[in-house]
């Protein structure tokens, strides 16, 4: 006997089975899987779905769905720990305020949201993508080496620099947004602490903010 049992935080349906040992008990079982233990499996299911979702906020950046800092940090900290080195490109978007303020903070919050998934496509698997705060991102990158961060932080510039065409709510037309950030990047040396090696990235953010903005730096 199977009953179908809806699950909350998947597309297909659990299944729940159950063997009658004699045929001749299949009747009573089958109203008994059908009663009690379908409310107990779905219950089950609500609450699983429930704590995942919990800890998803609990990580993850609401707006973005990237991993917040608490996360960021704690990531990179397992590199740390495990000795392995990695490169950190701090983003921060250039003259985000005057989006807000001009047009509203649900565009902002969209072109926000149109930056974080720009920089989730330009990771590798393995990188980590954080939302810091504000309109400040960063991309940790375990294994990479200079030349591959510099590289890393020029695709960032030019990728956020594309303008945005976001959907007008009549869905009729399209508002284009144009956006620059500034990218600060460095690589870890060894025994550095996490929050070091990021110190370091955000210097050198602000000396590509002093360059002129809409370019990257390294430390």
């Amino acid at each position: 006997m199977v009953v179908p049992v809806p699950d909350p935080g998947h597309d297909l349906l659990a299944l729940l089975i159950q063997w009658p040992p004699w045929t001749t008990m299949a009747e009573v079982l089958g109203e008994a899987l059908v009663r009690r233990p379908y409310q107990a499996l779905a219950l089950a299911l609500d609450r699983r779905f429930a704590m995942n979702r919990l800890e998803q906020l609990a990580r993850h950046d609401g707006l973005t769905g990237l991993v917040n800092r608490e996360r960021f940090f704690e990531t990179l900290g397992e590199h740390e720990i495990a000795g392995r080195s990695f490169a950190v490109l701090y983003i921060d978007l250039d003259q985000f305020k005057p989006i807000n303020d001009t047009l509203g903070h649900l565009i902002g919050d969209r072109v926000i949201a149109a930056c974080a998934n720009r920089l989730r496509h330009l990771s590798r698997p393995g990188d980590v993508v954080g939302r810091l705060g504000g309109d400040e991102f960063a991309i940790g990158c375990p294994g990479m080496d200079t030349d591959g961060a510099e590289a890393m932080a020029a695709r960032i510039v030019e990728a956020l620099a594309a303008p945005i065409a976001l959907a007008a709510p009549t869905a009729l037309s399209t508002q284009v947004v144009e956006i620059r950030a500034s990218v600060g990047c460095t690589v870890s040396l060894p025994g550095q602490a996490v929050d070091a090696v990021v110190a370091v990235a955000d210097a050198a953010l602000y000396a590509a903010k002093r360059a002129g903005r809409n370019c990257w730096a390294r430390q």
